[in-house]
């Protein structure tokens, strides 16, 4: 059931919902694996057999949707478009700027050429295309604008001369480089869960009373995770967006596409968590993961304290 979880929700577009139900499947796999004590295996092994399976399923199920799913129009080969003179934008698009519905944003080029684009409406909010220009405006600055949304959109710099280059670009997050990105990021916060859902039988903090670890646990995991998919929607971005995908764009604006920052931060950070959890699984309560030895009987025994 949860591995069903792991992979339907992520292929509708809400890659955080699964997280909701780790706690279960944690204690789940936990009684699954206990088998395995009873071989010569170890504890990094056992934690391989309970985990792997379910990242796995997550992962590819956010790429499936990424690339064929709801969250893939977005991006798709009509993320942008120029006609009419101008960047044209849909009204869904995670590209336009959000403003105040009564406002009037003003579009200046370094030369001091302005533009004020129309407004979208949108949950109460609204919405502009910062790369819009009018007949009015000169080539200078309708080529400054397609060289800024290009740029963003594709994360290669064109010019109005080579706008029949578009369709044979692939989008941001049609490419390998954002699309490990926003994987990283979606597999960096379900371990960031799974860590913390271990946090109660973690023996390093059997110092502090279980329920104490136990309250904490679930006092940062789903507040996190509830948080996390409610953001979207309180900041007013497109239908099907995911926070992992505005994370996405916030790190793109510091790091370039094409930086090895985009493949090695993210690897370094999942390498940091799965090394937490190889500890936690090193260090689980006692009997928690080994199966009980059986007696002579067939009755399940405990080892006496005499």
């Amino acid at each position: 059931m949860f591995l069903g979880m792991a992979i339907l929700y992520p292929l509708i577009g809400n890659a955080l919902m699964p997280l909701c139900f780790l706690p279960g499947f944690l204690n789940q796999s936990l009684f699954g694996v206990r088998w395995l004590s009873t071989l010569p295996v170890s504890r990094r092994r056992l934690m391989f057999s309970a985990l792997a399976p379910y990242l796995l399923l997550y992962t590819l199920a956010i790429l499936a949707n990424l690339n064929y799913g709801i969250g893939a129009h977005e991006f798709g080969s009509t993320a942008l478009e120029y006609r009419n003179e101008s960047v044209q934008l849909g009204s869904e698009s995670p590209q336009l700027v959000r403003t105040e519905r009564n406002s009037h944003p003003v579009i200046t080029a370094p030369w001091g050429e302005t533009y004020q684009p129309g407004l979208f409406d949108r949950l109460g909010k609204g919405w502009y295309n910062p790369w819009a220009s009018g007949r009015e405006n000169s080539r200078r600055f309708q080529d400054w604008q397609f060289r800024r949304a290009t740029l963003a959109v594709y994360g290669r710099e064109l010019s109005l001369d080579e706008v029949a280059l578009l369709p044979e670009l692939k989008p941001l997050l049609r490419q390998p480089a954002v699309q490990f990105l926003v994987v990283a990021l979606a597999d960096l916060f379900a371990l960031f869960v799974m860590a913390l859902m271990l946090l109660p039988n973690w023996y390093r903090l059997n110092r502090f009373p279980q329920k104490v670890r136990k309250g904490i646990a679930i006092g940062i995991a789903f507040p996190a995770v509830i948080g996390a998919a409610l953001l979207p929607i309180l900041a007013g971005g497109p239908s099907g967006s995911q926070v992992t995908d505005m994370l996405a764009h916030l790190v793109l604006r510091v790091i370039p596409v094409s930086s090895p920052l985009l493949w090695a931060g993210p690897t370094g950070l999942i390498l940091c968590l799965l090394w937490l959890i190889d500890r936690q699984f090193a260090e689980l309560e006692p009997g928690l993961i080994e199966a009980p030895r059986r007696g002579k009987w067939g009755a399940a025994s405990c080892q006496s304290g005499n």
